[in-house]
């Protein structure tokens, strides 16, 4: 029962770190460090934007055409734990007719999301505002990521560790508990002399 237990218990460990590795990879290298948003208004319903994706692999570009940026939003993602607490991860999103975009990365910290916010709508609804050059640099916010996945699979390797290791010493301690049994047991089984006085009593 001890070896079937630890063996899914390091199935389980494995598994997780594995997991917690390729998304740290995902991150690094197919993770957006910097957004930069341009967009162009030619007329109140004639606004082209540019966005650009740097990657550690290189940049991703997408064009909005006329009418197909609606509008940007704070993003709120709210999850609860088991003792009935809650975070909140918060990132700006840019919503258009194909669907969302994110601007950025979620974080736990609202930081200047809120005025990004401001900056994409008020350029969109002022019509005297032709021109909006923003950009979001997630180098700070992916290296603090890096930070925790790192710290995380560090403590399920010492945890695994730990667990390994305390499983070789229960089995060392059952090996010399048996061992200690079996020569008790030897020296219980092995014949009692007969106390001197019955011996002489015998002879006589």
């Amino acid at each position: 029962m001890m070896n079937r237990n630890s063996s899914w218990e390091k199935t389980l460990v494995v598994g997780f770190i594995t997991i917690l590795a390729l998304g740290l990879l995902n991150a690094i290298f197919f993770g957006a460090i910097k957004i930069h948003l341009q967009c162009e208004k030619s007329s109140p319903g004639e606004i082209y934007c540019q966005l650009t994706k740097t990657r550690l692999v290189g940049e991703v570009e997408q064009t909005l055409k006329p009418g197909e940026l609606k509008r940007a939003r704070l993003d709120e993602d709210i999850e609860y734990d088991e003792n009935g607490g809650y975070t909140i991860d918060y990132n700006v999103v840019l919503e258009t007719q194909k669907g969302k975009i994110p601007f950025g990365v979620s974080t736990s910290w609202i930081g200047n999301k809120k005025e990004r916010v401001s900056q994409i709508n008020d350029f969109l609804e002022n019509t005297n505002t032709t021109l909006l050059d923003i950009e979001q640099n997630n180098l700070q916010t992916l290296f603090v990521s890096l930070i925790i996945e790192l710290r995380s699979i560090l403590f399920m390797s010492a945890l695994a560790l730990i667990r390994y290791l305390y499983s070789k010493l229960y089995q060392l301690y059952r090996g010399i508990r048996a061992r200690l049994i079996s020569i008790l047991d030897q020296m219980n089984k092995q014949p009692k002399k007969a106390p001197l006085s019955l011996e002489k009593d015998t002879q006589g």
